[in-house]
């Protein structure tokens, strides 16, 4: 069904600040030029961290890597990146950073000083066989780069990190992808890394760690050709994984032989020969779907779907979670699983999708998170648009019910309770756009077309529908959804 939208006008947009900057190009630049403008950049990542690290006046806190193909023979590897430096390429086109025989990037806290807090970010890293992505080696210095939007791929290791017994090594990894590698991340005994919005896969073993792991909104899949997608092997640690999938690896998706501790929350566990190896804690998550789900009946959940025994203390089930389509890859639950508004109590986190716990998933007016990695939100933005452009939506809800669909300028109002639920459009101003159909599974398809004008182009809109249902009042609001016009 296609709707219409009236024409509103545009919004400014603050420009951000940046720090002293240099420019790096492979194509065009020169190790003898200045490096101060795109014009006049340097040739090489080797000389720009040979300049930071030599303290020459005067330094630099952000260093743009223009594309390009910056190889070892043109760079020297492996790569040393300086301290608190923000190394940055174009997300557009990714500089490719690559190794023949080396490493390409090491952090190494041998010596007494600033702890390196550098950025690499929008890059893509490209590793020789039997050689690491990044390495971090500490003993007396301690280490805690961040990674951002960067792609790891082939080699031994995509990251390893080891540190020594005066120093600690924190490693924040944020949207990247790290694939093809033999082992995707490994991590020594003291040493942390901590995982946003991040996916391994094709490795054979994704992540083995001896000391502290943290993942959040991650998707680890395809890994583990004769091993294991999450290994953890110290009897110590402590580990988290939330709002993940674990899901499609060859081997166990989780394997906990060493009985440290290893919590889920909000993750889906599917598809794998074994789901979950050894005791876990298990909350609000999904074990289903695989060879075998869990190994062992002492693993602790509550509130989850689990299809093994285990020990659960409440709010389990062991029943189909009705997935989209789990053998294609889809393990969002459809409207009227029992996944659906069954979570723990006021649990309040970000799907991977971005959907903010807790929704009203089953349109009974009444706000609870669901079970495993994805919220089900009865409204969803499947596609933006720029003017002229349609927005599509999904619309879930039970079998012949109907929905009205309102729209209102600008981002949601706040919540305003009514007798079927939250009401986030400002009445005053919200336009209706017309009647629409949901769907159990597959949802039903709406489009809204934006028009075709210029002045639309930065302008939040926010949406929000009334769809009949058999809550006491005979219907619900959905969760409300806001974009902005490409």
């Amino acid at each position: 069904m296609k709707l219409a939208l009236l024409a509103v006008l545009a919004l400014p947009l603050a420009p951000s600040a940046q720090g002293t900057e240099r420019f790096v190009d492979v194509d065009s630049g020169s190790d003898a030029n200045d490096g101060l403008t795109p014009e006049t950049a340097w040739k090489t990542l080797t000389h720009a961290f040979g300049v930071a690290h030599a303290g020459t006046s005067p330094g630099y806190d952000v260093l743009h890597v223009a594309p390009g193909h910056y190889v070892e023979g043109v760079e020297t590897m492996p790569l040393f990146p300086p301290p608190l430096v923000h190394v940055i390429g174009d997300p557009a086109e990714r500089p490719v950073v690559e190794s023949l025989t080396r490493g390409v990037f090491e952090f190494n806290g041998n010596e007494i000083g600033t702890p390196l807090g550098t950025v690499l970010e929008a890059l893509e890293v490209r590793v020789a066989p039997a050689a690491t992505g990044v390495r971090l080696t500490t003993f007396l210095q301690s280490l805690y780069p961040t990674l951002r939007d960067v792609v790891i791929s082939g080699g031994t290791y995509g990251i390893t990190v080891h540190e020594g017994p005066f120093s600690s090594a924190n490693l924040y990894v944020e949207d990247t992808l790290i694939e093809g590698c033999e082992t995707g991340i490994e991590l020594g005994p003291r040493a942390r890394v901590f995982l946003t919005d991040s996916e391994i896969r094709s490795c054979s073993t994704g992540l083995r760690t001896s000391g502290t792991g943290s993942l959040d909104r991650c998707l680890v899949h395809q890994n583990g050709t004769g091993v294991q997608a999450l290994r953890f092997v110290s009897a110590t640690g402590i580990n988290t994984i939330q709002n993940s999938l674990v899901v499609d690896n060859t081997e166990f998706g989780i394997d906990n032989s060493a009985q440290g501790y290893v919590a889920l929350e909000n993750v889906t566990v599917a598809g794998n020969a074994v789901g979950l190896h050894a005791r876990v804690v298990i909350d609000s998550s999904i074990v289903w779907r695989n060879g075998i789900d869990a190994t062992d009946p002492d693993s602790e959940a509550s509130f989850s779907i689990v299809g093994d025994p285990v020990d659960c203390t409440e709010g389990c089930l062991s029943v189909d979670p009705m997935f989209v389509d789990g053998p294609g890859g889809d393990y969002r639950p459809t409207f009227g699983s029992p996944a659906v508004d069954a979570a723990a109590p006021d649990l309040t986190t970000l799907d991977p999708l971005g959907t903010q716990r807790p929704v009203d998933g089953d349109l009974d007016t009444a706000r609870r998170a669901d079970m495993g990695a994805f919220e089900l939100a009865p409204l969803t933005l499947a596609q933006g648009a720029a003017p002229g452009e349609s927005l599509e939506f999904e619309l879930w809800g039970e079998v012949g019910s109907a929905s009205l669909l309102f729209a209102a300028l600008g981002p949601p109002a706040p919540p305003l309770p009514t007798a079927f639920g939250l009401l986030e459009l400002d009445p005053g101003s919200a336009v209706y756009l017309g009647v629409v159909s949901p769907a159990p599974g597959p949802p039903g398809g709406v489009s809204v077309l934006v028009p075709n004008e210029a002045g639309l182009s930065g302008v939040t809109l926010s949406f929000q529908a009334g769809t009949s249902s058999s809550a006491p009042s005979g219907g619900a609001w959905t969760n409300v959804v806001a974009t902005t016009v490409e």
